[in-house]
């Protein structure tokens, strides 16, 4: 028996290649959505096995927050997350955590249909006693990075990335100017970030993150 989802992606092409290839390879799509609102009532009505959701769905609530409501409208329900992000805690503060047995797939990590096929398998699998997901290859691969950071770290390292000063990130984070700059020195002494001379060391901070995040590097 086809396995049935509902898929709430916000941009228009990327629900319609993925819709597309689902139902191509016998994949039940009940139905398909770009907003958090209407899919908590599709969800109810239509039922499916598994919810594939992006993360960030625009204004309003995020794929999280739908995910925590479908899950107790439906508790029976898979999740499945697609998302650019390596790693949940890359998500940011804002976001809660992900309900018990996510799956979390990285679009990157979908090279093949294949991989979201097994995917919608495994989330399909969901059961409460389901202790956590499985993590991705890319998740595997960057693994010993994102364990080296604490959460505090790993938020300073956002704040860097995203061009914040060191003024700017210790008023954000309510901490001194001079904690700001150890800890930025700690990170890069925790990802293996040797100094060097020709290189400017925020700079090649924020490289590396832009990498966890799956972005594209153009010096890479």
């Amino acid at each position: 028996m086809a396995i049935s989802v509902g898929v709430v992606e916000d941009e228009a092409f990327s629900r319609m290649v993925l819709t597309t290839a689902l139902r191509a390879h016998g994949v039940l799509v009940l139905f398909d959505t770009d907003g958090a609102a209407e899919a908590v009532e599709m969800f109810r009505v239509r039922r499916p096995q598994v919810a594939i959701l992006d993360v960030h769905l625009g204004k309003g609530p995020s794929g999280v927050d739908l995910a925590r409501q479908v899950r107790r409208d439906l508790p029976g329900v898979g999740l499945l997350f697609l998302t650019s992000f390596d790693e949940p805690r890359l998500l940011g503060t804002s976001l809660p955590e992900l309900p018990a047995g996510s799956v979390y797939v990285t679009k990157a990590d979908v090279s093949t249909i294949g991989v979201l096929l097994r995917s919608i398998e495994q989330a399909a699998a969901w059961t409460h006693t389901t202790a956590t997901s499985l993590p991705t290859e890319r998740q595997r691969r960057s693994a010993h990075q994102l364990d080296a950071l604490t959460d505090g770290q790993l938020e300073t390292l956002r704040l860097v990335a995203a061009g914040y000063s060191n003024a700017e990130i210790a008023r954000r984070r309510v901490v001194r100017e001079k904690s700001v700059e150890l800890m930025i020195r700690r990170i890069a002494q925790r990802l293996g970030l040797e100094p060097d001379a020709a290189r400017n060391q925020r700079v090649h901070l924020a490289r590396v993150y832009l990498r966890m995040v799956g972005a594209k590097d153009d010096h890479d």
